[in-house]
């Protein structure tokens, strides 16, 4: 039987990681920078490929004898955009042939319209190259959203 109090969970630090401590100074220069909004909506925002890539063929054969195997080598994919807001238990998704700026750009045009009245969405979001493109002309932006990649670093 142990003694003393338990410590932390196996493979957890003890301490806060980089996105709780940078989280408040993160909210905080939005919330300066739009001080138009009556209140603000941290939404997580992520995408997916889902799809299809041909296998080898399965068939019976005689023993001793090996068979060709013929592999189907077409892909079908679509990527699903999704964004949450926890605190409102609300999700904006779609499902797109393609990633790139434009398809980001689309995302948050329907994220903008999920948005509630009167507020400002924080979208976090990974460091794909379509999110981070700041010299782009066509990188994707919106007036009701915030975009920054997750604070990790």
């Amino acid at each position: 039987m142990a003694e003393g109090a338990a410590g932390p969970p196996g493979g957890r630090p003890p301490d806060p990681g980089p996105l709780q401590k940078k989280f408040p100074a993160l909210i905080a220069a939005i919330a300066r920078e739009h001080p138009e909004a009556a209140r603000l909506e941290v939404w997580f925002q992520d995408e997916a490929r889902v799809g299809q890539t041909g296998r080898l063929c399965r068939r019976w054969y005689q023993k001793g004898m090996r068979p060709r195997g013929v592999r189907d080598l077409r892909h079908q994919a679509v990527y699903l955009f999704g964004a949450v807001c926890p605190a409102r238990d609300a999700g904006v998704a779609l499902v797109l042939p393609a990633v790139s700026a434009a398809a980001m750009q689309a995302m948050l045009d329907e994220l903008s319209q999920a948005v509630s009245p009167g507020a400002h969405a924080v979208v976090l979001m990974d460091r794909a190259g379509w999110h981070i493109a700041k010299d782009s002309p066509s990188r994707p932006t919106s007036r009701r959203c915030s975009c920054r990649p997750t604070p990790l670093s």
